[in-house]
Parts: C-alpha cells; sequence; structure tokens
C-alpha cells in the first residue's frame, strides 16, 4: 500500500531491512559512530579521541553507556589509531574524511570481503604493495536478479551529493528491449553527472559499459558536449575513451 492509499500487487516483493552493528559486547574504549559501528581511519584501524595510546583511565573517548560516541565528538581532535585493533565490514564505520571521492559505505558482503583483505595487508603493512586501498576509491557492487547482471559504480545514486546545487546534476536514462543491431538481451543504464563529470551508474543486463564508465568516473573526464549520446547504442564508447 503506498502513502496515498493505493493498492498494488506484486508476484514478488524484495524486502532490504539494513544491517544494524552488533558491537555492545566490545570494550566502551573503542568509540562508535552514530550508526553504532566502530569508527575506524583510512587504515581499518580502530579511532580513539585520546591523544596518546592509552587505557580507559587515561583519557579514552567518552562513551554513553552504550560506548556509543559520535563521529562529531571527535572532529578537532588529534585522533590516533587504537593499538593494534582493526575492524572491518559490518562492524565499523568509515567517516567521510577518510573515503574516496566515488566511494560510500554500504554493509554488502562484497564490501566486507574487500575491507577484510584490506585490514589484513595494513596489519602486515603491505596495503601499498598490494594496492588494496583502490577497493575503497569506487563504489562497486555487482549481482545478478531474475537473471539479469546488475551492476552499481559510484554514486549510482547521488549518494554525498546532496549538498551539491539540483541544476549542477545530470542523469541519463537508456533502455533498451534488445533488438537492436548488437543482439544484445534487455538492458537498462542510467548514469549521473555532476557538473559534466560522471559520478556514478546503475548498469543491467549485458551493457559491456563496466569497465569504460569505471575509468570515466575515476578519471573525472568532463562529458558535458555529449549530453545523452553518451548512452547512444551505435557509438562504441571504448573507442573513444579507451
Amino acid at each position: 500500500m503506498l502513502t496515498n492509499g493505493k493498492v498494488i500487487g506484486a508476484d514478488v516483493i524484495v524486502s532490504a531491512i539494513g544491517v544494524t552493528p552488533a558491537t555492545h559486547w566490545l570494550p566502551p574504549e573503542l568509540p562508535r559512530a552514530s550508526d553504532g559501528g566502530l569508527l575506524v581511519d583510512g587504515r581499518l584501524c580502530c579511532l580513539t579521541g585520546a591523544p596518546a595510546l592509552h587505557g580507559p583511565a587515561d583519557g579514552a573517548v567518552d562513551a554513553d553507556a552504550h560506548g556509543a560516541a559520535d563521529a562529531d565528538e571527535l572532529s578537532g581532535r588529534a585522533t590516533v589509531p587504537f593499538g593494534s585493533v582493526f575492524a572491518a565490514g559490518d562492524c565499523c564505520t568509515i567517516p567521510e574524511e577518510f573515503l574516496g571521492p566515488h566511494f560510500f559505505q554500504m554493509r554488502l558482503w562484497t564490501q566486507a570481503r574487500i575491507m577484510g583483505i584490506y585490514a589484513a595487508h595494513c596489519m602486515l603493512g603491505k596495503e601499498e604493495e598490494f594496492g588494496s586501498s583502490f577497493g575503497l576509491e569506487l563504489f562497486t557492487h555487482a549481482t545478478r536478479f531474475f537473471g539479469l547482471k546488475v551492476v552499481l559504480l559510484g554514486l549510482y545514486n547521488g549518494q554525498r551529493l546532496d549538498k551539491e546545487p539540483s541544476e549542477d546534476i545530470q542523469i541519463y536514462i537508456r533502455q533498451l528491449d534488445g533488438d537492436g543491431n548488437r543482439g544484445d538481451g534487455p538492458s537498462f543504464v542510467r548514469v549521473l553527472l555532476l557538473r559534466g563529470r560522471m559520478q556514478g551508474c546503475v548498469l543491467i543486463g549485458d551493457t559491456g559499459y563496466e569497465e569504460v564508465f569505471e575509468h570515466l568516473i575515476l578519471d573525472g573526464l568532463d562529458l558535458s558536449r555529449y549530453g545523452p549520446e553518451l548512452l547512444d547504442p551505435e557509438i562504441e564508447l571504448e573507442d573513444f575513451f579507451d
């Protein structure tokens, strides 16, 4: 039922109820974000607001009865890694200041896997050698629904862009029924641009755009002159931007 009272029938309903970090059993000296996740830095090492590595009696972050501390409470302080405690996946929260411009945290198994690998490399001091921090530069999620490939890249739904003027954001959409000259099945493409630079996209079906759009997002090329023609199925984008 919609808010206007209209009832719409459906054969299948998919409900995403979200994830709540279960960190209540951990020491309160490990500061929490407002969502309950352990606050970590760019290396997934737990943060503390103390000026040095001390125990709880020597100046740990103030916490409420549940060990929660808002990220704003830590701003302006000289935060330092909390010893050798690392956190990855659903239990942690990465403040925006440590994220790449096209990444946001969503508690998905794909992110948990990437973060677990990155945390292990950071523990060994090998993150630069393996380049595993790249996983936190661009939001990427790939799955399948009803037999169709679904790929989400970057700020595909305008995440983190809520303060940008609406007139600076362009959205282009293309939907094909699968009868085009490319001989592909049905597909859907939606791209989001900020002042002419691609920030994210939704790709459903075999679009063939995954790699080229990934590069366009990361390279920050100005695509203003192309407009909606950017999604013309007769144009091989790889020839322009390879």
